[in-house]
C-alpha cells in the first residue's frame, strides 16, 4: 500500500523534472514586419512544480540521498487538502512561410510529455511515514491520480492579417502519434490502524489504464492516434500594443491497445504473528500475515480507448512602454488537468541592441507563487533568442520553493 502511494505521488518527479512554464508571446506575433518570408523556430519548455514546498526533498530524491525526518515533516507541515504534481518537456520546431496571397502558412513538428498528480494529504503523509502516524485512526488516501502522456505531432494551418495588418487569425490541424499513457486513478481507498498495529482494515477501488511499453525508452512507438485543432487570435493597437488569444489542442487520442484493470478490495491484515517466541530448540517460529478478505473484484480488459486531448487556453497582453521598456501580461489554463489558471506578468528592460533583461512573477499552474528572470536579444543580426529562468527563488529558499524550470526560443528570418 505505502508502495503503491509513492509510485503515484512521487513517479513524475522521478521521470522528470519538469512543469508547464509559460510563453508570454504566440506564434502567430513571431512573424513581425521585417520584409523577410520564411521564419523557423525552435521551442522548448522544461519545468517542474508542485504547491507545496519540495525543491530540496526533491533533489534529495533524484541523488537518492536520504531524506531526513526534518524534511519529511517540513513538507507534511505544508500540505493541502488536495495536493498537486506536475510536468511538461515541450520541443516544438516552427516553420512559417509568408505566401503572396497575403496568407501565411504554419508548420511545426512537435513532442510532448506530460506527467501531473493529485493526491489527498493523507495519501503523501502515509508514503513518508507509513501508517504508525495513522495509530487507532482512519487514512483517507482517496482521492489520488496519476497520468503521463508522451505524443508527438506534426502541424499545418494558415495565417491572414485583416484591418491593413493590425488583426491577425490563424489556424489550422495537428496529427498526434501517442508514445505512451498511462493513468492510475485511487477513486476511494481508507486505511485503519488497529492500537499497536495489531491489525490493518484496508479498502481500495482504483482503476488504470495504460498502453504497452515504457515512458523511457518507446519515443518511436506508435500506441495511439489523435487529432486536434488550434486557433489563434492577435489584436494589435495604434501603439503597438498587442492583446492574444489561443485555443491549443482541442481533440482527441484513440489507443490501439491498452490494457484496463479496475479493482475493488476490502480486507484486514493482522500482520505477522509469533506462535512460539523461544521454542525447545531456541528457534522462533512465524507465520505469515493473516489476511482475512471480505471483498476482492479485479477485472482487467484489453481493447481501445479514445480520451480527450490535454488542452490549452491562453490570453496575453502586451504593453510598450517606451523604446526600452516591454511588458507582458496574462492567464494559461490546462484542462482537464490538476492546474489552476496561471496568471502571469514579466518586463523586459532593453539594456543594448543585443540584449534586454526583466523579471517574471506568476501564480497558480500546479504550484503557488513563483518568480524568474528573462533574457532575449538578437545575435549575429539574423538570430532571435528568448530564455526564461523559471522559479529562481529556488536557489536561495529550496525548502520553501517548489518549482524548477526553463524556456528557450532560438530563431531566425530569412
Amino acid at each position: 500500500m505505502r508502495n503503491l502511494l509513492l509510485y503515484l505521488t512521487l513517479l513524475p518527479v522521478l521521470t522528470f523534472a519538469q512543469l508547464a512554464g509559460f510563453q508570454e508571446e504566440f506564434q502567430a506575433q513571431l512573424n513581425d514586419s521585417t520584409g523577410k518570408t520564411h521564419y523557423i523556430t525552435l521551442f522548448g519548455e522544461n519545468s517542474f512544480n508542485s504547491n507545496f514546498p519540495s525543491n530540496q526533498v526533491l533533489s534529495d530524491a533524484l541523488e537518492l540521498k536520504f531524506i531526513n525526518e526534518e524534511s519529511k515533516q517540513h513538507i507534511a507541515n505544508n500540505l493541502s487538502t488536495t495536493n498537486r504534481l506536475g510536468g511538461i518537456l515541450d520541443i516544438t520546431l516552427l516553420y512559417k512561410a509568408q505566401l503572396k496571397t497575403g496568407l501565411n502558412i504554419v508548420s511545426h513538428l512537435r513532442s510532448r510529455n506530460l506527467s501531473y498528480s493529485s493526491f489527498s494529504k493523507d495519501a503523501f503523509i502515509f508514503g513518508l511515514f507509513g501508517n504508525k502516524v495513522f495509530e487507532e485512526k482512519t487514512a483517507t488516501l482517496s482521492p489520488t491520480s496519476l497520468t503521463q502522456l508522451i505524443h508527438q505531432d506534426i502541424y499545418l494551418g494558415l495565417e491572414k492579417t485583416l484591418d491593413s495588418n493590425r488583426f491577425l487569425i490563424g489556424g489550422g490541424i495537428s496529427f498526434q502519434k501517442t508514445s505512451y499513457y498511462r493513468s492510475v486513478s485511487l477513486e476511494h481507498s481508507t486505511v485503519f490502524t488497529a492500537e499497536y498495529g495489531r491489525y490493518l482494515d484496508v479498502e481500495m477501488k482504483y482503476s488504470t489504464t495504460e498502453t504497452p511499453g515504457s515512458a523511457s525508452n518507446d519515443f518511436w512507438k506508435n500506441n495511439g492516434i489523435g487529432a486536434a485543432i488550434n486557433l489563434y487570435a492577435v489584436k494589435t493597437f495604434k501603439n503597438n500594443n498587442k492583446l492574444s488569444i489561443e485555443l491549443r489542442d482541442i481533440g482527441f487520442h484513440r489507443f490501439q491497445d491498452v490494457t484496463k484493470q479496475n479493482i475493488d478490495t476490502s480486507f484486514r491484515d493482522e500482520g505477522i504473528v509469533f506462535n512460539d517466541l523461544f521454542g525447545d530448540d531456541n528457534t522462533t517460529s512465524i507465520t505469515s500475515p493473516v489476511i482475512v478478505s471480505v471483498l476482492d473484484s479485479t477485472h482487467e480488459t484489453t481493447g481501445s480507448s479514445t480520451i480527450f486531448m490535454k488542452s490549452t487556453i491562453h490570453l496575453s497582453y502586451s504593453h510598450q512602454f517606451s523604446d526600452k521598456i516591454n511588458t507582458y501580461s496574462g492567464v494559461r489554463q490546462i484542462f482537464p488537468v490538476p492546474y489552476k489558471p496561471r496568471i502571469y506578468a514579466k518586463s523586459y528592460y532593453q539594456l543594448s541592441t543585443m540584449l534586454e533583461v526583466g523579471p517574471s512573477l506568476a501564480y497558480g499552474g500546479f504550484g503557488n507563487i513563483d518568480s524568474g528572470i528573462s533574457f532575449r536579444g538578437v545575435l549575429f543580426k539574423n538570430i532571435l533568442y528568448t530564455f526564461d529562468i523559471n522559479y529562481i527563488e529556488r536557489l536561495f529558499i529550496s525548502k520553501n520553493s517548489g518549482g524548477q524550470g526553463f524556456n528557450l526560443r532560438i530563431s531566425s528570418f530569412f
